[in-house]
């Protein structure tokens, strides 16, 4: 195969032949720095805070009837909520490992687990760094190798699954087990 600049040349020699995927012939190159700057994600979510605490300040204003100035507005709207969800995961995001894993991959052809619920078990295993994707739905950053998320996401639906029967039980007046 041919080479990219800067890529990893000899990748399948150095895992006893076989390569890390079955159509890679190179790697790279690749960005294993930070993938953002975490003091400027956490101004800019110290701003939207500040902005929509202000116009939460300027409509109950307006609607008390204390200021009709200016600045004073029933529709001042600040930040959206998922704006400023999306620069809290940002921030979770950055300090975690460059790559990430599509943990519907993992989960066995099975609907998968709450992410929360995988992230949080992820730490809980010792893998401190792993946060959830901006960009994926079902993403997770980690540095778990591959086998360890298997049994995580296994271990998470599972109680998944027990936790939702146990409620049915519940619900329909049977003892629980």
């Amino acid at each position: 195969g041919g080479s990219i600049p800067g890529g990893v040349e000899g990748a399948s020699s150095r895992r006893g032949g076989s390569r890390p995927c079955a159509h890679a012939h190179s790697l790279g190159p690749g960005w294993l720095g930070p993938l953002g700057d975490v003091d400027f994600l956490r101004r800019m979510a110290r701003l939207a805070e500040n902005s929509t605490q202000l116009a939460r300040d300027r409509r109950e204003a307006f609607a008390s009837g204390a200021s009709s100035g200016p600045g004073a507005h029933e529709d001042a709207e600040g930040v959206h909520p998922r704006t400023l969800k999306l620069i809290r995961r940002l921030i979770e995001e950055v300090r975690g490992p460059p790559l990430f894993r599509n943990v519907s991959r993992y989960a066995g052809g099975l609907d998968p687990p709450p992410m929360d619920s995988v992230v949080d078990a992820l730490r809980d295993a010792g893998y401190a760094e792993s946060s959830r994707t901006h960009f994926d739905a079902a993403g997770v950053r980690t540095d778990a190798p591959p086998e360890e998320i298997r049994r995580i996401v296994s271990e998470v639906a599972a109680r998944r699954v027990g936790e939702r029967s146990r409620r049915a039980s519940e619900r329909e007046g049977s003892p629980v087990e």
